[in-house]
């Protein structure tokens, strides 16, 4: 019996020396005024802001306290309002979604590519309108749809592209960096990302511009005063206030330097069980575009056999093979009778129905150590579940 007992290392590898080497650029003790915490953002833009800007080779970064924030600061940015549409993929996690109807923009779902789950090109065109305002593709799983396609057609028809990168950190399209490859990139960097922080987020930017509408809409009274100067934009102080805690953004400046090799390593251990699954006829995993780095936040792949996926967990259940449905739905069919802003969702997108009903997903995120006996484990029982399925059915 080919039962996983491995596991891969623990995840965020947060240290308490690494928290406690963030506090002293918390406290000034020669200081009149010691609130270093309170008034972080008085100067502008902090170290952790122009450390990814260097990083990520992009001009602006406003650090929030979430993906979902980052997001929604994006599509405020890009003059999204009331009744304009949104074109988006019906494959993410739902805070994707709600930001868009959060704002009462409708969501238009442009259906993903049946090979690499990706939002397709085409879908996008298809789905395009006079009252699209706004195209917002996600990086799945940390690899990327057609980027520059679909930046192109943004700007033949004067749209704001926006990449939520939540699970792309530090992965590349060509040879940019994902986030700035559209006209807004938006970040997540809770504990289970790439770049783990235990929360907070990230918005980049090229246009100053964009980056000005940004801080308007997310950031305090005084630091606007401060970014944005004497501008056109009307300061009257009815503020969201999305800032990130220093203790966070000091975390993000170590995990920063770290977060290289940590991709490195993912690479390498998503390739290897890649190639390890590579010969069982009944699985399709993912398929990388060109140009884009492989994904490292979710090893996912489409089960061929004919059986349900219910049926399957429960067999990998019994090698304990760590599963999980990442997408129960497709986007376009959730439903919410929680938030008086909610509107019902209308649309079909086949090939997302088709990937939720047969996809399974490892988190591959935490696998960060060149130790693979648990990647060798996860291969060993997935074929031989496999090989029992052929002989059963």
């Amino acid at each position: 019996m080919k039962l996983v007992t491995a596991k891969p290392p623990l995840y965020p590898n947060i240290t308490v020396n690494e928290i406690q080497s963030c506090l002293p650029h918390l406290y000034e003790p020669d200081a009149k005024d010691r609130r270093v915490a309170d008034s972080f953002y008085f100067k502008g833009s902090t170290s952790f802001e122009n450390e990814l800007c260097d990083y990520l080779r992009t001009n602006h970064c406003f650090v929030t306290n979430s993906g979902y924030t980052s997001i929604f600061l994006a599509l405020l940015a890009a003059g999204v309002t009331k009744d304009d549409e949104v074109i988006t993929t019906p494959i993410s996690w739902g805070q994707t979604l709600s930001p868009i109807v959060h704002i009462g923009a409708l969501p238009v779902f442009a259906d993903i590519d049946p090979n690499t789950f990706q939002i397709s090109y085409d879908a996008i065109v298809e789905a395009y309108s006079p009252r699209t305002k706004a195209v917002l593709v996600v990086n799945l799983y940390g690899s990327c749809p057609e980027l520059h396609k679909i930046r192109t057609f943004c700007d033949a028809h004067n749209l704001i592209m926006i990449e939520d990168s939540a699970q792309s950190m530090g992965r590349k399209y060509g040879k940019n960096f994902t986030g700035t490859i559209g006209h807004i990139g938006a970040f997540s960097f809770n504990s289970g990302k790439l770049l783990p922080i235990g929360g907070a987020g990230a918005v980049v930017t090229d246009s100053e511009d964009l980056y000005n509408k940004i801080i308007y809409y997310g950031s305090k009274s005084t630091h606007k005063n401060k970014i944005i100067g004497h501008t056109d934009l009307s300061l009257e102080g009815l503020d969201y206030t999305f800032l990130c805690h220093p203790i966070l953004q000091e975390i993000g400046r170590i995990k920063l330097t770290q977060l290289d090799e940590m991709n490195e390593i993912r690479q390498n251990n998503m390739n290897f069980l890649r190639k390890e699954l590579s010969d069982i006829k009944s699985i399709q995993l993912q398929t990388i575009n060109k140009d884009s780095d492989v994904s490292v936040y979710m090893f996912s792949f489409k089960n061929l056999a004919p059986i349900k996926l219910d049926k399957l967990f429960d067999l990998f259940k019994r090698f304990n093979i760590p599963r999980f449905t990442y997408n129960p739905k497709p986007l376009c069919d959730i439903t919410s009778d929680r938030f008086p802003w909610y509107i019902p969702l209308i649309g079909s997108c086949p090939n997302a129905t088709d990937l939720c009903n047969r996809e399974v997903c490892i988190t591959s995120y935490r696998w960060i150590t060149e130790r693979q006996d648990y990647l060798r484990q996860y291969s060993d029982a997935f074929h031989y579940c496999y090989e029992q399925l052929e002989r059963r059915l």
